[in-house]
């Protein structure tokens, strides 16, 4: 009844419209449709048309069955939608009051999601996806947590594998490293040990062809030439006297302070006879191997047995030598004095070094002898000075390394600061006044700026009873 009253209007219309289908009417769960214009008179009055009908809830559930779902009712994975009451009984799943639950709850635009606990079967994730095309149905997807966990096992696996690998691999760049770089630094800081330690045969070994390799090879030729320079310190120090040298109560000491391993200056010291002492001060131009070898030669020359024991022969003589056989390349400044312990009685020859002083209780004075340098002409002749010491005078004799440092503002020491310490060293024996020059010389100096080789020398009346 209620269908033909929708359908008699269509008639008396004339259902003329264009569309191919009119829906007539929604009743209940049913839903009826016409198709009128595939049948008609020439007048176009409808001679047949076409009513049909269909429930909209079992033609979703068989859509959804048949063509886009087909639910797969295993454990790991299934589909289920909530159309159909008979479709949510899955064997495994049982009454599962909490998964019911959620499946039912309204789901408009946005997915829902949830886990639930099956008895026995562990944990199952849940999404209820909404469909837009279909008006009875959601769709909801479980999946067991088990593909999950086998994944996070299997990325545990792999980050494990990694992890392994980048410590194996850390280990062996570690090895490499270590045989690169940490052997050839320690190896190098043994020799700079041996260097600090004076252990001169020491080598380094073979550390390849690389950098590292040419550095060793480099620091072993300088190991080499500090053993060189050892030899050569050992030597010079047998050149100057092992301890001072007393006679008649007189006393005479020196000592050297060279800027390097070796160096150019030269003190000697030695008896004549019982009455008589030479002494010889000098400075050769320069430093190092070079300045030492023309000291040897000095030495040499000056203990030959044909030498005369007057200063101005034995500067001549030396002066001839060094020019001869340097050429002017090396030059020498040199005192040479003659003393007389029994009359006090001092011939001084001076060949261009400072001029030495002679202090007294309340007085200190330069004794001035001019002469060249060594080496600086071929046919030098040199004068001699001649004085008499009281038995409370007593001589100093520098190289001018002393005068010459900067204090710790910056300013040369200078000859006058020199001179202003002696006077406070007059009770003192010669060895004693050496050592307290050394070290007020270190206390006003700029620490480890020593720059040219320094000797003192002290001839004293002996002070002991």
């Amino acid at each position: 009844k209620q269908l033909a009253h929708l359908v008699t209007p269509l008639f008396l219309n004339g259902m003329n419209e264009s569309p191919l289908c009119h829906l007539l009417a929604k009743l209940g769960t049913l839903i009826f449709g016409i198709i009128t214009n595939f049948a008609r008179t020439s007048d176009g009055k409808i001679k047949y048309f076409a009513f049909f009908g269909w429930q909209p809830l079992v033609l979703e559930n068989r859509y959804l069955e048949k063509l886009l779902l087909k639910p797969q009712e295993q454990e790991n994975e299934i589909a289920v939608w909530t159309g159909s009451k008979s479709l949510l009984s899955i064997p495994w799943l049982g009454a599962n009051k909490e998964f019911h639950d959620f499946v039912r709850k309204p789901c408009h635009e946005t997915p829902l999601t949830n886990s639930i606990t099956l008895p026995g079967m562990g944990r199952y994730f849940v999404s209820k996806i909404p469909l837009s095309n279909l008006n009875f149905a959601d769709v909801a997807l479980i999946s067991s947590d088990k593909r999950i966990r086998e994944e996070i096992d299997g990325m545990q696996q792999h980050f494990y594998r990694s992890i392994g690998g980048v410590i194996a691999v850390s280990f062996i760049l570690l090895l490499i490293i270590k045989r690169s770089f940490i052997k050839p630094l320690d190896d190098l800081k043994s020799g700079v040990r041996a260097i600090k330690e004076r252990d001169f045969v020491f080598r380094i070994g073979k550390l390849g062809k690389d950098e590292f390799g040419e550095l060793a090879q480099a620091f072993n030729g300088m190991l080499e030439s500090f053993q060189d320079l050892e030899v050569a310190r050992i030597l010079q120090e047998n050149i100057f006297p092992e301890k001072p040298l007393e006679q008649n109560s007189w006393e005479i000491a020196g000592m050297c302070k060279p800027t390097t391993a070796v160096g150019g200056d030269y003190f000697d010291y030695f008896e004549i006879d019982k009455r008589h002492i030479m002494f010889i001060i000098g400075d050769v131009t320069g430093h190092g191997i070079p300045a030492a070898l023309v000291v040897a030669m000095a030495k040499a020359i000056i203990f030959h047995p044909s030498n005369s024991f007057k200063p101005e022969v034995i500067l001549t003589n030396l002066s001839y030598v060094i020019i001869s056989v340097l050429q002017k390349k090396k030059m020498m400044s040199c005192q040479i004095g003659l003393f007389d312990t029994m009359d006090r009685k001092l011939i001084l020859s001076n060949a261009g070094h400072c001029f030495p002083l002679l202090i007294g209780k309340e007085y200190i004075r330069e004794i001035e002898i001019s002469g060249f340098l060594l080496g600086a002409k071929l046919k030098n002749k040199y004068e001699t000075t001649e004085i008499t010491l009281s038995e409370d005078e007593w001589m100093f004799f520098f190289t001018d390394g002393l005068a010459e440092a900067f204090d710790k503002s910056g300013n040369m020491l200078g000859y006058k600061k020199v001179r202003e310490e002696l006077p406070s060293q007059q009770n003192l024996s010669p060895c004693a006044i050496l050592e307290n020059l050394w070290k007020w010389h270190k206390s006003i100096t700029i620490e480890n700026s020593q720059e040219d080789d320094i000797t003192l020398m002290v001839l004293k009346k002996n002070l002991r009873p």
